[in-house]
């Protein structure tokens, strides 16, 4: 397999390629590993998940565009997109990008009065958890206990700590010497030492009443329990039971109707069922961009039109004009170019700040602290 590799290919890539197997044929069209993709999902031989789905479809793709002799080195930069902040390597990407051909679900090909009703049961059954939770208090997880399986992200529960630790000082000294005094604002205002189970469902049934950047916040105040007579600095009391809708129009959320049916697959859906011939390769040009632009580096001097086009001629055979390419994902591109451009300037800062902090002799673990620091002040 080895041999039929570009010279372009990076050798990460051919490590990942190497002494696999590709399971679908390498004749064969998108479209074709697609419709075998979903014969097997639906004949239950990958379980019905999607995971092998999506494994056997990126090691595919991957592997048509190692051998397509078009795909440039500038195109695979732009998937492999290197640096130390980097939240993706190759595989996530084409995850990302080949989603659509996973069909794993039915919902890419439904209607979006089937896909508005799916939507409405899995934020019921998130309404339902979050009640047991509420119930069953020790069944929650908290953010602690997410470290115990992911170590790395310990600095940053260390700085939730801190920060949360700061705020219970404070509002103890209140108490003790200074209670005829509005209490003082806290530095991080609404940081209440989380995240915990319940507030990433509160998150999701936020996603999919429509306000998908904000979630309701737990209303435990850091004083602990407030007597039922007297609100927590929240101006709720901690023992109150609110529900969602409550709690949206305290926030002042916007009554938005019907659940948004493009919440399913919104990097590459297909509208109703894919009567066309060319429903995939759409639907693929379409879900590129969340991939191509989520950088905390430069990105290469090739337009992403130019890497769309390449893969589209190599996993179909055939591609619209990088024009015709631009203008379908000129809004996604225009609020995702703006982001990256963000980040990048925000990872340099913060490369800035950990050169600084070396030449003066920090250890590596203070230049961690501070570094998280800084990231969490700017958000």
């Amino acid at each position: 397999m080895a041999a039929k590799y570009t010279k372009q290919t990076p050798q990460q890539v051919r490590e990942w390629l190497d002494g696999q197997p590709v399971e679908f044929s390498p004749e064969w069209t998108l479209n074709e590993v697609a419709e075998e993709a979903r014969r097997r999902n639906l004949a239950g031989r990958w379980g019905g998940s999607g995971i092998e789905a999506s494994r056997a479809i990126a090691r595919w793709g991957a592997y048509k565009l190692a051998t397509f002799r078009d795909f440039s080195a500038t195109h695979w930069d732009w998937l492999t997109a290197p640096g130390a902040y980097s939240p993706n390597d190759l595989y996530p990407r084409l995850l990302r990008v080949l989603e659509p051909a996973v069909g794993a679900g039915m919902a890419w090909r439904t209607t979006d009065q089937t896909k508005s009703k799916l939507l409405r049961e899995i934020g019921e059954k998130a309404l339902d958890l979050l009640a047991i939770l509420e119930t069953e208090g020790r069944l929650n997880i908290t953010f602690a206990e997410v470290v115990g399986h992911k170590p790395e992200l310990q600095p940053l529960l260390d700085r939730s700590s801190e920060i949360t630790s700061k705020r219970s000082r404070q509002v103890q000294e209140w108490a003790r010497t200074d209670r005829q005094q509005p209490l003082p604002m806290a530095e991080f205002p609404g940081f209440l030492g989380g995240p915990h189970l319940t507030d990433y469902l509160a998150a999701l049934v936020a996603k999919i009443a429509g306000e998908g950047r904000r979630a309701y916040p737990s209303f435990r105040s850091v004083m602990g329990s407030s007597p039922p007579d007297e609100p927590g600095e929240d101006g709720v009391g901690d023992d109150d039971d609110i529900d969602p809708e409550e709690i949206s129009k305290l926030l002042g959320f916007p009554n938005l109707g019907p659940f948004d049916p493009d919440l399913l697959r919104k990097g590459g859906e297909f509208g109703g069922a894919p009567g066309r011939t060319d429903s995939l390769l759409n639907a693929v040009i379409r879900a590129f961009p969340e991939a191509l632009f989520d950088r905390f580096v430069e990105p290469p001097k090739v337009p992403p039109a130019s890497v769309i086009e390449a893969a589209c001629l190599a996993w179909f055979g055939d591609a619209p004009t990088q024009k015709e390419i631009n203008a379908r994902i000129r809004d996604d591109r225009a609020r995702l170019e703006a982001q990256m451009e963000r980040a990048i300037n925000g990872n340099a800062r913060l490369e800035n700040l950990r050169a600084s902090l070396k030449e003066k002799g920090l250890s590596d673990e203070e230049i961690r602290r501070k570094s998280f620091e800084t990231f969490l002040g700017e958000e």
